[in-house]
């Protein structure tokens, strides 16, 4: 569920960083993990699969940071309860564009009265006890992603939605049924404009906001002012892309 970290910052109403993991390795969790607020792992778009989360949430837990899963668009309820099970501290749902389908990912992912998920997860039993329904409907989140004109459109409807934990916007897939992909900035005109609607649904409904930021000061600032309280920044793939592209500069008069 939510580890203390970010419990703590959540309680006092602290910015909450996070990054993303697109490549399947433990390892990658262990290096960097520690750095961070939570960590969503990528099912959606990335090269991990259901069989390799047991392994990644476990690492999760080990450095201190909280697990978030997303998984790729509305899911069969079978599917967010077993992933739930695992003990992560929440799932992700992509591409939710209305409140009805909003409401059918709070009927999997939230124990009764409030959802209908089945109750009796092997991992999540062990870690926290027999009455850990409970706890999860509070200490798991239910973050749902909105990600088209649509999506935006409901945002309000869906932030209302009772078992809605937070919204995170999908700015690329925004940007791109926009038809600004490639052109847009998330600091500027419709695409920001986009982010400080959605948060300002989460906020009016007591719901987390979740957002992006690149690597400078400005974009967090730039997220904050947007309404945001949890900031993604980054991802596994791209600091490894940073990385050595910045060692190419050092050599480059070697060549």
């Amino acid at each position: 569920m939510i580890l203390e970290r970010m419990a703590a910052k959540m309680a006092l109403g602290k910015p909450i960083f996070g990054t993303s993991l697109r490549f399947y390795d433990p390892g990658i969790v262990e290096m960097m993990g520690k750095d961070w607020d939570f960590v969503w792992i990528d099912l959606q778009h990335g090269t991990i699969d259901v069989t390799h989360l047991f392994n990644i949430v476990r690492s999760c837990d080990l450095v201190g940071v909280s697990a978030i899963v997303r998984l790729p668009g509305i899911a069969a309820p079978d599917m967010v309860s077993f992933v739930l099970d695992m003990d992560p501290a929440g799932a992700i749902i992509a591409q939710v564009d209305t409140a009805a389908q909003a409401e059918a990912m709070v009927e999997a992912a939230k124990f009764p009265p409030l959802g209908n998920r089945s109750w009796g997860g092997r991992r999540i039993i062990d870690r926290n006890g027999r009455q850990y329904a409970q706890r999860a409907n509070k200490e798991q989140l239910l973050i749902v992603q909105i990600e088209s004109p649509a999506g935006l459109k409901n945002c309000a409807d869906i932030a209302a939605v009772k078992g809605v934990d937070g919204l995170m916007i999908g700015p690329d897939d925004m940007a791109l049924r926009l038809g600004i992909l490639g052109t847009a900035s998330l600091f500027e005109g419709a695409l920001y404009a986009a982010s400080k609607q959605i948060a300002s649904a989460c906020h009016t409904h007591g719901k987390l906001a979740i957002g992006f930021a690149g690597k400078t000061a400005n974009e967090i600032r730039k997220a904050l002012e947007a309404g945001f309280n949890l900031v993604s920044m980054g991802a596994d793939a791209i600091f490894v892309q940073q990385g050595s592209a910045a060692l190419q500069r050092v050599i480059e008069e070697f060549k």
